[in-house]
């Protein structure tokens, strides 16, 4: 890795700019961080404290079911950002995209490293009964639980 891209903003977006200059310093190596901002954040201090930073525009574009559309949510528009900036690495921070798997398999497929979890990864503990049974055959404890989905309306009191 050597141009990381941060898609997360204000103090999360801080202390993985503050990780990067430490581990730059430690192994003296020459990794690059990259803001990605929204213009309401273009002056903000993780923008500034970045070594690049690159605008995704406008917070809130275009619509999805009628609703504007953020832009740190945008696959699209961050994939075209982070090919523009030359990214090589992304950190998502914690929130949707850290979470997405779609996002992820398209970073997988343009060899750009996600630092989190594997696409497949996501996709299994997404689910969460396959998450249960992957953590009962590794031995990890669970709480007790039926063992499989439940039928939503046979479960409902009447």
């Amino acid at each position: 890795m050597h141009r990381i891209a941060i898609v997360n903003r204000g103090e999360a977006a801080g202390r993985c700019l503050r990780a990067i200059k430490e581990l730059r310093v430690e192994e003296a190596s020459d990794l690059v961080a990259i803001a990605l901002y929204t213009e309401p954040d273009r002056a903000a201090p993780f923008v500034r404290q970045a070594d690049e930073a690159l605008s995704l525009g406008a917070a809130l574009r275009g619509t999805r079911g009628g609703k504007p559309r953020p832009a740190y949510l945008d696959r699209s528009r961050i994939l075209a950002a982070l090919r523009a900036a030359r990214a090589d690495a992304v950190w998502p921070g914690w929130g949707f995209l850290a979470e997405d798997a779609d996002f992820v398999a398209a970073l997988e497929s343009r060899q750009i490293v996600f630092i989190g979890p594997s696409s497949a990864a996501l996709r299994a503990l997404g689910d969460k009964v396959a998450a249960k049974r992957m953590a009962a055959a590794a031995g990890i404890p669970v709480v007790p639980w039926s063992d499989g989905p439940i039928d939503a309306a046979a479960a409902t009191p009447r």
